[in-house]
């Protein structure tokens, strides 16, 4: 897998359960993702779907969760193979969790330069929502 895109970290004053258990289901995702950049929203608690301006359609599912600490999804997307999407919780405190999201696919090097500001626009994005929900 090529690096991965990785998300600026932000501190959310919360506990790394209550974030987990929000974000553990796609269902309630919606709120967080861009409405701007995001059209045909469709979740259940394992999967989403959606279409991305300037990406595409593109589709998430939960393949593992270690409670308190990291979901991860796969995606499919027209543009790239194994994709998965990480989301690192890290409590460091009682009500303080640290968040960042992490990126990894196989995607073809001048693919990813094409697309690599509008993945890091998007994933900053969903870090910075989650710091405000």
């Amino acid at each position: 897998m090529n690096n991965p895109f990785k998300s600026k970290t932000r501190t959310i004053h919360r506990s790394d359960r209550q974030i987990f258990e929000l974000l553990s289901d796609f269902s309630v995702f919606s709120a967080l993702v861009p409405e701007d950049k995001v059209r045909e929203w469709e979740a259940s608690p394992d999967h989403c779907s959606f279409q991305v301006d300037g990406i595409g359609k593109v589709a998430l599912r939960v393949v593992e969760r270690q409670p308190f600490s990291l979901i991860r999804a796969s995606i499919e997307t027209s543009y790239a193979e194994n994709v998965f999407l990480q989301l690192n919780l890290h409590s460091t405190a009682p009500y303080e969790t640290v968040v960042s999201l992490e990126l990894q696919a196989d995607i073809n090097p001048m693919v990813r330069m094409m697309v690599a500001g509008k993945v890091q626009e998007f994933l900053d994005k969903l870090v910075d929502a989650m710091a405000a929900a």
